[in-house]
């Protein structure tokens, strides 16, 4: 497990800005719609489009490979 939290701090390194999340966070809550699940900037963006380019098993390999897992 320690390797996985050691993985998953140094992979938030470099991602949106915090005043971006709460926005969208704060949008995503206050809107009305059931929508579940919003992108909250553009390192999210980049992180989700490189998630649907391949199928889940090539996704979940490299989360593996990324935490040594």
């Amino acid at each position: 497990m320690g390797a996985f939290f050691s993985a998953r701090a140094q992979s938030g390194a470099g991602g949106d800005e915090p005043e971006v999340v709460a926005e969208v966070v704060y949008r995503a809550a206050t809107d009305g719609t059931d929508q579940l699940r919003c992108t909250a900037g553009p390192y999210a963006a980049e992180l989700i489009a490189g998630r649907d380019a391949v199928d889940d098993a090539t996704s979940i390999g490299g989360v593996r490979e990324q935490f040594g897992i």
